[in-house]
C-alpha cells in the first residue's frame, strides 16, 4: 500500500494525537494530559512500518526504506530547526541564544531527545527550548535506524512480543529510578512502536464484524485519557501512558478492518484533513507558540494570555503549517531527490554553523558588557545531582559522590536543590584537602526520611563529618533534633549552613530590566535576613545549644550590610535563590571553617 492509500482512519487517529498535543502545549484547562497524543504517534509510526515496508530484510529494500523516510522527514524537520535558530538570533539574549544552538545541532544530528535529556530540567520551563518538542522525533528516526534490525532478528510475533515485552518493562523499572530518562530514551519507548508492528499483523487476522462500534468506543476511550483535568507528576505519568498506548494499538488494529470511504461527518473529515497535515503541524506549533509568547529569561513559555492571541497562533499556524507540508513534504520524493536532499542537509548544517559562529559578534553588538554577563549567569549553573547516569547504574545507592572520592576522609552533604549549587565548589575545596563529598542522590530537604537513611546507611559510609543546608524554610528541624543525638553517638561532627539569601523575584531578570531602565536593584540588608528567617535561625539555635551542631553564618558572607548579588566578575544567583558557580565560590570560607582551617 502506497503513502497516498493511507488508511482514513490511522489519519483521524493522527489527527486526534497533534490536536491534543497542540492544546496541551497551549495549556487548556481541558487537555493537561494532551501530552499522551505523542504515545498514540509512536503506535502509528510503528504500524505504518509494518504497513507500508513489511519486512524490510535485504540491502537494497533497506536502502529503500532509509531514503524514504528521510526525504519524508527531514527536509521540514531541518528547515523548522534553522527557522527557530534564525528567530532566536534575532530576538533571544545570548544565554538563551547559547541554549537553543545546542539543542540545534543535537537536532540537526537527530539526537534532540539525547540533548534534552542532558538538561538538568525535565518537564520544566525556566530553558529557553523552543525545539522542546522534536524530542519525540529523535525517538521515532531512532527507531527507523533500528527498524531493519528488528525485521531480520525479530521476524516472528514470539520474538516481537518478547522485545517489546522487554521494552515496557524496562520502562517501568527506569522510570523508578529515572522517570527522565525512560521518558526520554528510544530503548524504553520501544515497546510502543512494537505494539503498532504487532496490531497491524494481527489486524490481517481479526474477524471485521462490529469493528466500526469498536473504534469508536476506542477512539471514546483515547479522548477521556487526553482531556483528563488533571496534573500528573513525571513519575506517575507511567499510569496513563501504558493505557493510552494500548488503546491507541487496539485502535489501530481494528481500524485496518475498516471501510476506507469516510462517512458524512464533519468531524471525521477534519480530523483526517488535520492527521494529512500532522507532521508539519507538528514541527511548527510549538516554535511558533514560545517566540510569541517570549520575554527575556521567560523559558519556555507555554499557552497565550487572551483571545486575540489565540487568532494570532492560530493564522500563523495556519501559514507556516500550509507553507512546511507545500515546500518541503508534500511531493518531497519528487522534489528532494538523493542529490537535492544531500545539497539540502549540508546546506542546513552550514546556516547552523555560521550562525553559531557568527552569533557572538551580531550578540556583542547587541548587548553591552554587562546585560550580556547578566544573561550568561544562567549557563553558570552546576549540573543535576549526581550527574546523568550514576542513578541509572547505581539505583539502590542514596548518597553519590562528587568530584574525587578516593580519599578515605569523606564528608556528606544533605539538603534539597540549594545543596546542589554549592556542591562542585565545595569538591572541590575538599579534594585539595584530600577530602571526599558525597551528597543525597535524591533532591530533598532535610527530613525524617534522609535522616532514616543517613543513620541506616553509615556503617557503609563513615562519613566524619555531615553538613545540612536548605532553602529557607524547607528543612525539618523537629527530623535534625532526632538524628543529631545519634550522629553525636557515632562521634560524627554535624553542621548547618544557614540559607543563603534568597529574593522573591528572578535576580537576573530584574537586574537586566533595571539595566535596561537606568533602574536602581531593589537588595534587602542583613537585619531583613535576620527577620525573614527568624524562626529557622532561632530553631537550629536552639538544637545549636542542645546537640552541639554548629551554625554556619551564610548571610554575614552575603551580607555587610547589603545582600549582595554579583562583583565585577559575575552574578551570584541564576534565578531567585540559587546559586551559581560563581555565586558558590563565596561560600570558601564556610567551607574552610568546616575543614578546621584557622
Amino acid at each position: 500500500m502506497s503513502e497516498r492509500q493511507l488508511n482514513l482512519n490511522i489519519q483521524q487517529l493522527r489527527g486526534i494525537a497533534v490536536i491534543s498535543v497542540v492544546l496541551f502545549h497551549l495549556n487548556f484547562v481541558f487537555a493537561k494530559t494532551g501530552y499522551l497524543g505523542v504515545d498514540i504517534f509512536f503506535v502509528i509510526s510503528g504500524f505504518l512500518m509494518a504497513m507500508l515496508y513489511g519486512n524490510t530484510i535485504d540491502l537494497k529494500n533497506t536502502k529503500v526504506f532509509f531514503y524514504k523516510r528521510a526525504v519524508r522527514l527531514l527536509p521540514a524537520y531541518w528547515f523548522t530547526i534553522i527557522a527557530a535558530s534564525t528567530l532566536a538570533l534575532l530576538l533571544c539574549l545570548p544565554h538563551e541564544v547559547a541554549t537553543q544552538y545546542e539543542h540545534s545541532f543535537w537536532s540537526y544530528f537527530l539526537l534532540p531527545n539525547i540533548g534534552f535529556w542532558n538538561d538538568a530540567e525535565y518537564w520544566g520551563g525556566s530553558q529557553f527550548r523552543p525545539l522542546l518538542h522534536l524530542w519525540s522525533l529523535g525517538v521515532e528516526f531512532q527507531f527507523y535506524l533500528i527498524y531493519p534490525f528488528i525485521c531480520k532478528f525479530f521476524n516472528t510475533q514470539f520474538k516481537r512480543f518478547i522485545l517489546m515485552s522487554t521494552s515496557l518493562l524496562a520502562y517501568i523499572f527506569v522510570n523508578e529510578i529515572s522517570a527522565k530518562t525512560a521518558f526520554y530514551m528510544m530503548p524504553t519507548r520501544l515497546w510502543q512502536f512494537l505494539l503498532g508492528i504487532i496490531a497491524f499483523e494481527f489486524s490481517r487476522k481479526i474477524n471485521t464484524k462490529q469493528t466500526s462500534r469498536v473504534f469508536q468506543i476506542l477512539i471514546f476511550l483515547l479522548f477521556v485519557l487526553l482531556i483528563l483535568p488533571v496534573n500528573i507528576s513525571p513519575q506517575s505519568v507511567i499510569l496513563v501512558t501504558i493505557p493510552t498506548t494500548f488503546i491507541a494499538a487496539s485502535a489501530a488494529l481494528v481500524s485496518n478492518n475498516l471501510n476506507t470511504k469516510l462517512k458524512n461527518s464533519f468531524i471525521e473529515k477534519f480530523l483526517v484533513w488535520i492527521g494529512k497535515y500532522s507532521f508539519s503541524i507538528y514541527l511548527v506549533h510549538f516554535p511558533i507558540i514560545i517566540f510569541l509568547q517570549y520575554e527575556p529569561f521567560g523559558g519556555t513559555i507555554t499557552g497565550l494570555d487572551s483571545f486575540f492571541d489565540l487568532i494570532l497562533f492560530l493564522a500563523v499556524l495556519v501559514i507556516a503549517s500550509k507553507i512546511t507540508y507545500l515546500f518541503f513534504e508534500k511531493h518531497a520524493r519528487y522534489n528532494f531527490n538523493t542529490p537535492r536532499l544531500v545539497l539540502w542537509g549540508l546546506l542546513s548544517l552550514l546556516l547552523l554553523t555560521s550562525f553559531t559562529v557568527s552569533s557572538p559578534k551580531i550578540l556583542e553588538s547587541k548587548f553591552d558588557i554587562i546585560e550580556s554577563q547578566i544573561s550568561n549567569a544562567w549557563l553558570d549553573q552546576s549540573e543535576d545531582r549526581c550527574g546523568k547516569t550514576y542513578k541509572l547504574f547505581h539505583p539502590k545507592e542514596v548518597f553519590c559522590p562528587i568530584g574525587d572520592n578516593s580519599y578515605a576522609n569523606k564528608y556528606l552533604l544533605v539538603g534539597n536543590s540549594h545543596t546542589n549549587s554549592i556542591k562542585n565548589t565545595f569538591a572541590e575545596f575538599l579534594n585539595k584537602n584530600k577530602i571526599s563529598l558525597y551528597i543525597n542522590s535524591t533532591n530533598s530537604e532535610i527530613n525524617d526520611s534522609q535522616a532514616d537513611l543517613i543513620i541506616n546507611q553509615e556503617n557503609k559510609n563513615h562519613f566524619s563529618k555531615i553538613i545540612f543546608h536548605s532553602r529557607a524554610g524547607f528543612a525539618n528541624i523537629e527530623s535534625l533534633s532526632k538524628i543529631i543525638p545519634k550522629l553525636n553517638e557515632m562521634k560524627i561532627q554535624t553542621y548547618y549552613i544557614l540559607p543563603v539569601p534568597e529574593y522573591e523575584f528572578h535576580v537576573p531578570k530584574t537586574m537586566y530590566d533595571n539595566t535596561k531602565n537606568n533602574k536602581q536593584f531593589p537588595f534587602y540588608n542583613y537585619t531583613e535576613y535576620l527577620n525573614k528567617n527568624n524562626n529557622e535561625i532561632e530553631a537550629v539555635s536552639r538544637l545549636s545549644k542542645e546537640s552541639g551542631i554548629k551554625i554556619l553564618q551564610t548571610p554575614k558572607i552575603f551580607c555587610n550590610p547589603i545582600c549582595e548579588v554579583s562583583d565585577s566578575s559575575g552574578l551570584f544567583y541564576f534565578d531567585s535563590n540559587h546559586l551559581t558557580i560563581h555565586g558558590s565560590k563565596k561560600m570558601i570560607p564556610i567551607f574552610k571553617e568546616i575543614v578546621g582551617y584557622p
